[in-house]
């Protein structure tokens, strides 16, 4: 059974493409996603970050010995500490800002990200120990706008993504308004396979170099040792400049819940995949297993259908114009209303702001858009809902096509009161809850 044959038949996946010597070689998407579909990158989100900061050093507007504090004059603490002063571009690039632990909570939930991560403590020397840091690749974003008067995505928009035939993203920003370094960029996995296709070609994109060589031999080779761990294995124990290290020469872009772009330069080779929750390890064990040292990989396209639950036309009026109050939870959700569509239904989650509409039946799976959380924001975005029924029970299974989210919504007509659940399959923001509702 080759790679991408396994890949399908054993995990979460939603997407997998391939690219070989240019070529695609396998695409699959497993319904209801699509190959078309702008994906969440999550932290792959970094490495992006990391090409804008080549192309604004290949220009000449940042070096990366620059030191951090030269760009924040004005958001600096009143008592700047020796070692924050003796931070670097290159440190942030490498995950080794000096501070010996990850506060990214505590800056999510400050209205300036820039100014809370100046304001932590730096305890030891920048550039001496890993650490995997969120706020420090915003930092880089920040910089970015700094020295160009851009944001982030407007910069890689002028000077990457239209030269590469990538329509402007759909990309977060922060309170203080600077777009998202660390994470909070959506694009499809078409879209990653060309970005994999420069970087395998070293900058150059159609006979057109986008980023210097230089800066992506520096980005993807070795500059610092992540922390061993037992289990590391095909993980690597190498960090360039926001490039995971492999064996074998490959490095990767690697995003939360099973997000993944490897590129083999040895091999020619383009791996892109989007999942609801694959391990990485298990994915690497395969990739180099099937890839590296038996070159198994049979080419492929095709989209594998979902089979929905069957469903039957069951009564549901015990629910049909009832307004179920509910008290405080992380949905800010206020009431829960179901109402008739013709011959289907809606879900109306009722908030303050704008409430989340869901339309659904009982006999067929459904396809929508509604506003639903990416990463810290909510945008409208596509769904695909199934359901089950019965005379006391109604389910939806709601898959956000753009994210690795499936959220379950289930209503349970009790003696004299109604259960609303909500659960969630992953994710950082949202978690399960189940209130009982009148």
């Amino acid at each position: 059974m080759g790679f991408g044959t396994y890949c399908q038949r054993e995990w979460p996946l939603n997407q997998l493409l391939i690219s070989h010597h240019g070529e695609l070689v396998v695409a699959v998407a497993n319904e209801p996603y699509q190959v078309s579909d702008r994906q969440m990158l999550f932290s792959m989100t970094k490495s992006i970050t990391s090409l804008a900061i080549g192309i604004a050093s290949d220009q000449g507007v940042l070096r990366l010995e620059d030191k951090v504090v030269s760009f924040f004059p004005a958001d600096l603490p009143q008592e700047v500490d020796g070692h924050l002063r003796e931070l670097t571009v290159r440190h942030l690039l490498m995950m080794s800002p000096g501070t010996k632990k990850d506060h990214y909570q505590e800056i999510l939930a400050t209205t300036n990200w820039v100014k809370a991560f100046l304001a932590q403590a730096f305890d030891c020397q920048p550039g001496q120990e890993f650490l995997y840091s969120t706020p420090s690749s915003h930092l880089l974003s920040a910089i970015i706008s700094r020295a160009t008067n851009k944001t982030l995505v407007d910069f890689l928009d002028e000077h990457l993504f239209r030269h590469m035939g990538i329509a402007k993203p759909q990309w977060e920003t922060s309170p203080e308004g600077v777009t998202c370094g660390g994470m909070g960029l959506s694009l499809p996995p078409l879209d990653m396979l060309k970005i994999g296709e420069l970087l395998l070609n070293k900058g150059e994109f159609q006979e057109r170099q986008l980023i210097s060589s230089w800066y992506l031999g520096q980005a993807t080779s070795w500059q610092i040792q992540k922390p061993v761990s037992r289990d590391q294995g095909y993980l690597g124990r190498g960090y360039g400049y926001q490039f995971h290290l492999s064996e074998g020469g490959c490095y990767r872009l690697d995003g939360a819940f099973g997000q993944l772009t490897l590129i083999s330069p040895q091999h020619d080779l383009v791996v892109v995949i989007h999942s609801r929750g694959i391990k990485l390890q298990e994915v690497l064990e395969l990739f180099y297993e099937h890839v590296v040292y038996q070159q198994k990989m049979l080419p492929m396209t095709t989209s594998c259908k979902r089979q929905s639950a069957p469903t039957s036309a069951i009564d549901i009026n015990w629910l049909l114009d009832r307004t179920l109050t509910l008290r405080q939870n992380c949905l800010e959700v206020t009431a829960v209303k179901v109402v008739r569509l013709g011959s289907a239904y809606q879900l109306q989650l009722v908030r303050s702001c704008r409430s989340l509409e869901i339309d659904f039946s009982l006999t067929k799976a459904t396809n929508g858009q509604t506003w639903f959380i990416k990463d810290t924001m909510e945008y409208q975005q596509r769904y695909y809902c199934d359901s089950q029924a019965s005379a006391t029970n109604l389910t939806l299974n709601v898959h956000f096509v753009e994210t690795p989210y499936i959220v379950t919504i289930g209503l349970s007509l009790l003696k004299e009161a109604v259960q609303f659940t909500f659960d969630i399959n992953l994710g950082f923001t949202l978690h399960p809850f189940t209130q009982i509702t009148k």
